[in-house]
């Protein structure tokens, strides 16, 4: 393999053509070009000092891949941020696979440390699962998930402090207060249920709801005692759709605040594209070939096609009320990418009410599309 560390240098002794230099496509740059053998490895990865930094690889004397299915021409670069790491693999006559993925900092003692001496304070680099409970609290529940937890440290979060069991009968020591605890502070949350009766009164239950809410919308892996999910008057239903799949031309309610999620497509190429907002309604005036229609595969579904030009955008996005949600775009009359793989022109790609899409390029390059996440 080839990498540069250099790219757009203006002591650059080669030269480097990168397809994905930036959002507008690629471009050719001035670089200093290195070899990496096979059985190698180059860049720091993530570090407590600044090390190597690789911007950029390719493969010179054979094409390559970057995803599953998109091949990269040999010689043609790959850009890759500082927060990625590449693994190519292959050999014996096959055209290498480059993995590119996200570069996560592994916690060294993960959950194996007995923080329960509140002088020796653990962060978020050492996080455990974290055992939210309340007054009248069944230590049998608790002492056997504690237990449970062979060789790793749960962290116990309380109203306001160390408290008794409904029974009174044991006292558990508490690390942690609805008011202090931080979700970044825990690697999986278990709500624990109690059989007191003031365990079931509502003003009771607010601050563990709010900690709930934050644990959830924060990507955490949780789980809830039944009895004290009725007493906080949700379903579970209510947890799961955080991001759901609306109904076609609708946009999703955001749980727990008042907020829509509608898609949104962003033309910054130099190019005319197509988007529908109806797709398989039965009204609709023509058909489009969804690549991407179901979890099954493609699908060719009733639809009206609208046009978007150069420099425009359509799609409410995130907002108070529901708005326009675009749910599928295209461009008819050239071949263009989605986050780096291509589509052929006229072929439609679904977008989820959560996302929006921005696509670039021009001057015969073709349209590179980017779908992310709505934040």
């Amino acid at each position: 393999m080839r990498y540069v560390t250099d790219p757009n240098s203006s002591s650059g002794k080669n030269l480097c053509n990168i397809w994905n230099w930036s959002d507008d496509g690629g471009a050719i740059v001035k670089c200093t070009q290195k070899y990496l053998n096979s059985g190698s490895s180059v860049g720091a990865g993530v570090v407590s000092r600044r090390g190597t930094d690789v911007d950029a690889f390719c493969f010179a004397d054979r094409d390559y891949f970057v995803s599953e299915s998109t091949i990269v021409p040999r010689g043609e670069w790959t850009r890759i941020h500082d927060n990625q790491v590449v693994t190519c693999s292959g050999g014996n006559g096959d055209v290498p696979r480059c993995e590119i993925k996200l570069q996560l900092k592994t916690a060294a003692l993960l959950s194996q440390t007995d923080r329960s001496n509140r002088n020796n304070r653990f962060t978020a680099e050492e996080r455990r699962p974290g055992l939210f409970v309340h007054y009248g609290l069944d230590f049998g529940i608790t002492g056997g998930i504690k237990a449970a937890f062979t060789g790793i440290v749960a962290v116990v979060v309380s109203p306001r402090g160390n408290i008794n069991s409904f029974k009174n009968e044991t006292f558990l020591e508490v690390h942690f207060t609805f008011e202090t605890y931080r979700s970044a502070l825990f690697d999986a949350v278990l709500f624990v249920g109690g059989s007191r009766a003031e365990y079931d009164k509502l003003e009771r239950q607010v601050r563990l709801l709010h900690a709930a809410r934050e644990v959830f919308m924060h990507f955490k892996t949780y789980l809830i005692d039944p009895r004290q999910l009725r007493k906080m008057h949700f379903s579970i239903l209510t947890f799961i759709p955080l991001i759901t799949v609306a109904l076609a031309g609708d946009c999703t309610k955001i749980p727990f605040i008042d907020r829509y999620y509608c898609g949104r497509v962003i033309n910054n190429s130099k190019y005319q594209m197509r988007y529908i907002t109806d797709p398989n309604s039965s009204s609709a005036k023509n058909l489009c070939n969804i690549w991407n229609w179901s979890d099954d595969g493609g699908a060719i579904v009733k639809c009206t096609q609208k046009y978007l030009n150069s420099g425009s955008s359509v799609g409410a996005g995130v907002v108070n009320k529901r708005g326009t949600d675009v749910d599928a775009f295209c461009f008819a009359d050239r071949d263009y990418y989605t986050n780096g793989t291509r589509r052929t022109k006229g072929q439609w790609t679904r977008i989820h009410d959560n996302q929006v899409v921005t696509c670039s390029g021009g001057n015969g390059d073709l349209p590179r599309c980017e779908i992310k996440l709505q934040l």
